[in-house]
């Protein structure tokens, strides 16, 4: 019936109930967390194993990408250093 020290605030949606009801935050759950993993498990693949392209080639791709002016946040990194993960 009660949070930890008070009432929990989202039981005061109708339809919710924060004991009866699960939400999934696919942003958190998902994109920053569990394809992290597998995305650098699929690149260790890629370059170490299958040497389908090399770490180089892949961050002068990201470096000089010509993203949209809208979307130039949202460029990543270039990845320093391959950790094996497997």
């Amino acid at each position: 019936m009660t949070g930890i020290k008070e009432p929990c605030v989202w039981n005061q949606i109708d339809g919710f109930h924060a004991v009866y009801n699960y939400s999934v935050n696919l942003m958190y759950d998902i994109l920053e967390s569990v394809c992290s993993y597998d995305i650098s498990n699929k690149l260790y693949e890629f370059i170490i194993n299958f040497k389908y392209f090399s770490l180089e080639k892949l961050n002068n791709r990201i470096q000089y990408y010509n993203y949209a002016s809208l979307k130039i946040q949202n460029k990543p990194n270039v990845i320093s250093f391959i950790f094996n993960l497997i």
